[in-house]
Order: C-alpha cells, then structure tokens, then sequence
C-alpha cells in the first residue's frame, strides 16, 4: 500500500475517533445536564435539612449581624422593634390591622395609576376600598413616619459609649415612648378627686399593729396613699421612703405631682372652726412642701424636662405664697441639674493605699497579666462601684431588667450584669487560649488570687463572676492544670465557693452582708431573685387596691442595696488599667468547649 493511500486510510480512522469522540462528549454533556438537575433536585428538596426561616435563626444567633443589617435596612427594624414594644393581637385585632392594611395597600395602587390591580386586590380580599381625596400614597408617607419615629428610639437605646450620658438618655427614650403611645401614661386614667374620697374609705391597715396603736397600710388607693403623705396624725417614721422609693411601681411621677397639687387645696369645712382650719391646713401644706423636698433631693432622675415646668409652676403660683423660704429652696433644687443623682459626700480620713503598677503601665502593649492581682481586684472595684452605685430605686421595680420592653428602665442594672458576663467569659477565655499547662496554671493561680483580693475588698459581683469562670465545667476538667495549682490555693478557692454558696437561699453570703457596716458591692442576682419571688408571689392589687404591703417587701430589699451604694471605696484609680479591664474579651461557650477539649481530656477531681 502507498504511503498517500495509508495517510488517506489513517485520517478516515483519525476523523472517525473524532467524530466518535464528540458525539461522546456529546451525550456526556446530556447525562451531565440530566445529572445536574437530580443533584439540585436532590439538594433542594433534602427534607432532612430544614432551611424554614434561616434568616431569623441567623439572627438571633448573631445580634451584632443583626443590628448591622437593621441599621442598613431602617424598615427591617420595625419588625425587631415590634416584638418587643408590641403584645401579640387578638384574632379580632389582627383583622381590623388586616383591613386597615389592605385599604392602605389599595390607596396607594390608587394612587399609582394602577387600578386594575387595585380592582383584583379589591376582588380577591373581599374588601370594599373606601376612596380617599388625599395627594399622596398614605402607605409611603405612615411608613417613613414609622422608620422616623422607630429610629428616634433605636438611637436612644441604651449604650455604653456615646456622647450622651445614661440618665440623659433613659430620660428621652421614656418621653418618644409616651409619645408613641407604647408606654403607659396613667394621666390618662379616670380617677377620684384627692379631696371627694371619704377619709376612711379605700384603706386597709394590718390588724395585728392596729392593737398597738401603730397602724401599718396593707393595702388603699392612690389618693389614700397620697394624703398619708401629709397627714399629721400617721406615725411611721419610713412611711415617707417607703412611698418615694416604690410609687412608680403604681403610678407616675406626673401624677403623684398632680395628687400632691390636689391635696394642697384643702376645702373649707364648716365642722371646723377657722382658727382650727388654718391650722391644719397649714401643716398639710408643709407636709407637701417636705414631700417634695425629698423627693427631688433623693430622687431627682424622676424630674424630666416637662415635670420640671410643672413643678415650677406649683411653687411659683401657690407654694410661694403660702410658704416663701420654703419655695424658693424648691426652686433652687428644682433649678438644679436634675439629671445628676443624689451625691452623698464621705470624708475618708485614711489615705488611700499606694497603687501596685507595673514598671510598663505606660507601654502600649501593656498586658492584664502583667499587673499585680490586688490591683486588678481593685480596679475591677472601682468599675463596678461606679455602675452599682447609680443604680436608682425605679431600675428595681417591675423585673424592668428581665423584660425587654421595660429594660430602658434599668440601665445600670443592665450593665452590671453584661459586664459580669463579660469578666466571667473573659476569665475562662484566658484560660483555654494558653497551650501551655505551666503557663495556663499560672494564669489560672491568678485569677485564684484575685478572686481573694475581691472577697477582701467585698467585691461580690465580681467575686461571683470570676468564680463562676474558675468553676465551669469546661475549665474544672482541665486536670493537667490542676495538679499544678498549690492545695492552700485550691483550699482557699473552695472558701470563697461556699462564700456564696446557693445552698439555704445564699445564707453564708446574706450572714455576711448583714454584719457589714463598711463598703460592699453586693451579690446583684441574689436581690433581684428576692425582687422577682415577691413581684411573682404577691399580686400588685387587693380588692381593687394598691397592694401597699407588696411594696413594703421591695422596699425591704431596695434598701439593703441603698445601705452600700454610698460608702465609696478608699482607693486610687488606674486609668491604664480600668481601660484594659473595660475592653475584656471573651469567647462564646461553644468555641471555649471545643479549645478545652483540645487541651485536656479527664476531669479534676476538686469539689
């Protein structure tokens, strides 16, 4: 055979291969395009894989991702705003929202041009829409009110770092949400003028003191409530603190004012003769002019800017022409800055120990494990003072700090309790990020001491908040690093353990406190478990009454806590170290669990 005739032979052979090849490749491609649409099928349609509401799952299990995403899209806010400020509708509520919605929805198509859409919504709805003469889509413009209005509370939530301060802006977040009508403004309320109920109607007193001669109120309404205040001839001495230290649980500061003008315009009484009218008159009006006195002295974070006018005017049209030395010390503490809570001033005698600073306190790169650990037990202190310390009464009442609709409320018990967190995640993940057992026993022998050094200093806030990073599970099977620790240390943990120990209601720790005369942060979730057990056990009427004994047990613990918050700590603050403490870190327990298990594996054998 001739080479031209083999070349022939081999390009037929060679284009033959191709063809074969492509029409391979071809039918390939089909299987691939068929298998392709399986796999899709089959990885969209697993329903052993539940992707219901993946966008609401992602949020909750990210708040910051949440926050960012309302803050980029203002309308997603509203719905997070609603769940909290809104209760759930009725199935008769949820309708007349429903028709409202759909008429709103139908007015703007209307307004569009787009009727036959509007006509199908109509149709489909079973709605009739009610035409309205008005220039503009009503849906457009009630939305961007809402997002306005929705912003002005989210840039009032309560934060740590901002150019305002707490007060400043619990104070305008509670005026947007009366305005709002999402907080309740009892103004509104009927009631009974102060000066038509019959004395000795609307009050129960305790019949075991009655015997006694000293007569304790159970239970009366408002007005009673309020003319005990001023009345002459009721003889507990703490009835006047009990009252101002509870009274928002019940009513509003602007309504407590408004029965207070009430009772100062005391009727004539024909019973009377006038020399015996003037007389009790005037020591009412004194009683009152008192009143307010310590009221705006104890509690001037009650007065915002609209309550201060009406105060003024109080004094200034009646108070002052009946009592004038009195009402111009009113004014003058009215006139004052409000915001700012009542200071108490102690003079410490002894001079405050020297701080124990590290010779690179000023190095940038100055660590918290470089610093002795009474100094960061002392530090920790001062940080946690400042915050219990302002914690005022009304942050108390109500469980305000367990419900997000009342949290507002109470911004320093908020805060406490975040940075309580914050120093427990912070300690256990100090703990499980150290690969090296000499080093991580070291580290962990330090927090030992320092928790000794709070005990010392009556730190327990954050005695229980390193103690309970000491004792998680998490960082007790570390038993490489355990058997490291000295057993005086170990012995000495276990102290402060029992220290604040749950067992019989916290009884070593409440043994404790009341033997103390000297400075104290307390223990803050053993008072608000106490507040939570009454507000859930005793109801806050009785027979149409304010339950007045109800709040004769809140006064009980929010006085304990005001025992402490006014007897400072006797140390020097260290700036380099208070901003070191404030921007701790921690971990989430999932990603600690998961380090510790990579470090150790059996459990320690301490209690």
């Amino acid at each position: 055979m001739s080479n031209q005739e083999n070349n022939q032979e081999n390009n037929q052979e060679d284009n033959q291969e191709n063809n074969n090849h492509n029409n391979n490749n071809n039918q390939e491609d089909n299987n691939l395009q068929n298998k392709e649409i399986d796999l899709n099928s089959i990885f969209y349609e697993d329903p052993k894989i539940d992707r219901s509401n993946w966008m609401t799952k992602v949020m909750k299990q990210n708040p910051e991702i949440r926050d960012l995403y309302e803050r980029v899209n203002p309308l997603r806010r509203t719905e997070t705003f609603i769940d909290i400020f809104c209760p759930k509708l009725s199935e008769a509520q949820e309708q007349s929202v429903r028709k409202s919605t759909i008429q709103l929805i139908m007015q703007h198509l209307d307004y569009l041009g787009l009727k036959e859409s509007k006509d199908i919504l109509e149709e489909e709805s079973k709605i009739k829409y009610e035409s309205q003469k008005v220039n503009e889509s009503r849906m457009q413009s009630l939305l961007r009110e809402t997002v306005k209005k929705v912003d002005s509370i989210w840039d009032l939530t309560l934060r740590k770092d901002d150019e305002f301060s707490r007060g400043d802006r619990a104070e305008q977040l509670a005026e947007q949400l009366i305005k709002l009508g999402l907080e309740e403004d009892d103004e509104t309320v009927d009631d009974i003028y102060i000066w038509d109920e019959p004395p000795n109607n609307n009050i129960i007193y305790d019949e075991k003191n009655i015997s006694t001669g000293f007569k304790t109120i159970k239970a009366a309404s408002l007005n009673q409530l309020v003319k005990h205040l001023t009345d002459n001839e009721y003889r507990d001495s703490h009835y006047l603190d009990k009252f101002l230290i509870t009274y928002r649980s019940f009513t509003s500061p602007k309504k407590l004012l408004r029965k207070l003008e009430e009772r100062w315009n005391v009727p004539y009484s024909s019973d009377l003769s006038d020399e015996k009218y003037e007389r009790d008159k005037k020591a009412i009006r004194i009683k009152i002019g008192n009143t307010l006195k310590n009221w705006i002295d104890k509690y001037p974070s009650d007065f915002n800017a609209q309550l201060k006018l009406d105060i003024l005017e109080f004094i200034d049209t009646k108070i002052s022409k009946e009592l004038n030395t009195l009402s111009l010390h009113l004014r003058k503490m009215i006139t004052q800055d409000t915001k700012q809570k009542a200071t108490y001033q102690t003079t410490l005698l002894e001079t405050p120990p020297e701080p124990k600073v590290p010779k690179n306190i000023f190095d940038p790169n100055l660590k918290i494990f470089d610093i002795d650990s009474q100094e960061i037990a002392r530090q920790l202190t001062l940080l946690d003072f400042q915050l219990f310390s302002e914690i005022q009464p009304s942050e108390l009442l109500n469980q305000s700090w367990n419900n997000p609709k009342l949290k507002h409320r109470a911004p320093n018990i908020v805060l406490i309790n975040k940075k309580s967190k914050e120093i427990t995640s912070w300690a256990k993940a100090s703990l499980i990020t150290i690969e090296n057992t000499k080093i991580r026993a070291k580290i962990l022998a330090q927090f030992i001491h320092i928790a000794e050094y709070l005990y010392e200093l009556k730190n327990f806030q954050s005695l229980n908040a390193i103690l309970q990073a000491i004792k998680n599970p998490v960082i007790m099977h570390l038993e490489k690093t355990w058997k490291k620790i000295p057993d005086n240390l170990v012995i000495s943990l276990n102290k402060l353990v029992e220290k604040i120990s749950p067992k019989d209601s916290f009884s070593n720790y409440r043994t404790e406190i009341n033997s103390l005369t000297s400075h104290c942060i307390l223990f803050l979730e053993v008072h608000l478990q106490d507040l939570e057990l009454i507000e859930n056990q005793y109801p806050d009427n009785v027979s149409g009454l304010i339950n007045f004994e109800k709040r004769i047990l809140i006064y009980q613990v929010i006085t304990k806590i005001q025992q402490f918050q006014h007897i400072p700590y006797n140390l020097h603050p260290v700036h380099q170290i208070s901003v070191l403490l404030n921007k701790v870190q921690g971990m989430n327990d999932q990603e600690i669990e998961e380090r510790a298990n990579r470090l150790e594996s059996k459990p320690t054998k301490m209690k």
